[in-house]
């Protein structure tokens, strides 16, 4: 991820300032961010520029991957 995707992710989580130019990557990470500081779904989808469905996809797909960690690290 590039500074200026890690500039605008901290414009979009912390300041709640809209971004729809951003990368995938920084889409996700931004997601991620906003979910663990309690952003409902709507107010996620209207700042990074996607749909809800989106955004529940995106945290669907954390779920998994975190889950997979969590039990190839039990192993």
């Amino acid at each position: 991820m590039s500074t200026t995707d890690a500039d605008d992710i901290r414009a979009v989580v912390h300041d709640r300032l809209p971004d729809t130019g951003l990368s995938r990557t920084a889409r996700r990470t931004a997601t991620r961010q906003l979910t663990a500081a309690g952003a409902p779904a709507d107010e996620i989808a209207r700042l990074i520029g996607v749909t809800e469905r989106t955004v529940y996809r995106y945290r669907a797909a954390d779920r998994r991957h975190d889950t997979h960690e969590t039990q190839t690290s039990s192993t």
